[in-house]
């Protein structure tokens, strides 16, 4: 007999996905020591604005676009500085939406207090890359993992916290409310590469028989 055996083969996909403010609860801003918080503004800030406040900003993603049951492969954050003040950052995932918690939660969470997950520490990338040029970084593990436990809700949100929170200094990133050509081209984007689980099919057993007045097939799948 010959067995026939047809494999499928494991197809990998990068889906990119712009951070936006809709009516669904996703938004895009930073929140302030003092529990104010601003969605609309054209840039969200991390760090202390030189009069006592200290910004955290935090971005809610859409990932209904991604398959459920998908394996992901690394998720990768782009950002793009408008104000660097030379400060490295702490990123961090949220449990829920960040329509969800109380003002006051949500610093504190935006600084890896309860309900968040950490996913950098003391990073540097985008201090490096300086302001007006676009950087991808790789979020690691931990965020590949929590992206995964979040494709049934259609979500995935995150913080940034300035490491020099303690200093009179911010940095501003670009967010999804803008209007020039510039900041247009500098929305924040989670950039996530995923493959498709392989699926094999049982093979074709086909016996061939020769009797003496014809021929036979089997398929003895």
């Amino acid at each position: 007999f010959i067995s026939l055996i047809f494999v499928e083969k494991v197809r990998a996909t990068v889906v990119i996905i712009n951070a936006t403010d809709d009516a669904g609860g996703y938004k895009v801003g930073h929140i302030l020591s003092t529990n104010l918080i601003a969605t609309t503004a054209a840039t969200m800030r991390a760090g202390d604005d030189g009069t006592g406040k200290k910004y955290r900003s935090f971005i809610d993603f859409n990932i209904s676009i991604i398959p459920i049951g998908v394996t992901i492969n690394n998720v990768i954050l782009n950002l793009t500085l408008q104000t660097d003040d030379g400060s490295n950052d702490n990123i961090y995932g949220l449990n829920t939406t960040s329509s969800n918690w109380t003002n006051s939660e949500l610093y504190a969470a935006c600084g890896g207090g309860a309900g968040a997950t950490t996913y950098l520490t003391n990073d540097a990338s985008w201090n490096t890359a300086g302001i007006n040029t676009p950087m991808i970084v790789d979020l690691g593990v931990n965020a590949s993992a929590n992206l995964t436990n979040k494709l049934g809700s259609y979500w995935f949100s995150i913080c940034i916290q300035s490491t020099d929170e303690a200093d009179t200094a911010f940095q501003a990133f670009y967010t999804s409310n803008q209007s020039t050509d510039q900041s247009r081209a500098s929305i924040p984007q989670l950039i996530v590469n995923y493959t498709t689980a392989a699926s094999n099919t049982a093979p074709y057993n086909i016996t061939l028989n020769y009797p003496t007045n014809n021929s036979q097939v089997n398929n003895t799948n």
